[in-house]
């Protein structure tokens, strides 16, 4: 009777442990699928911030934008890769306004509208 109970014991054990263990690897799993999102989020947002201020560089300095070229889902300075993976990209100028529409997908397609004072 005393090795009966121990081995049911030890079979509960096994199974709460087992449980344990599942519940907490699934757990990790999420908590590494969201930080691989939000490193992808946050480099993607560094990406189009580092995009921008060249180009508000680049206008400062030339006083136009008319060497930014997009072609075949990448952006050119002068003939040089300025920035890869964009699906949209465009520019209007109004007087001294530019108005830049562009989207960046690395992971997940971001878009953002930049109005740039000459």
């Amino acid at each position: 009777m005393r090795r009966s109970l121990i081995l049911l014991e030890l079979i509960f054990s096994i199974v709460l442990l087992s449980i344990i263990f599942l519940t907490t690897t699934k757990v990790l799993f999420e908590v590494n699928k969201k930080n691989k999102s939000d490193f992808t989020t946050n480099l993607t947002k560094i990406e189009f911030e580092t995009t921008k201020l060249f180009l508000i560089t680049t206008l400062q300095k030339d006083k136009n934008l008319n060497q930014i070229i997009y072609n075949d889902n990448k952006l050119f300075f002068n003939e040089n890769l300025l920035q890869d993976n964009i699906t949209a990209f465009s520019i209007k100028q109004n007087n001294q306004i530019y108005t830049i529409d562009i989207c960046i997908d690395l992971y997940n397609n971001i878009c953002q509208t930049w109005i740039i004072k000459q």
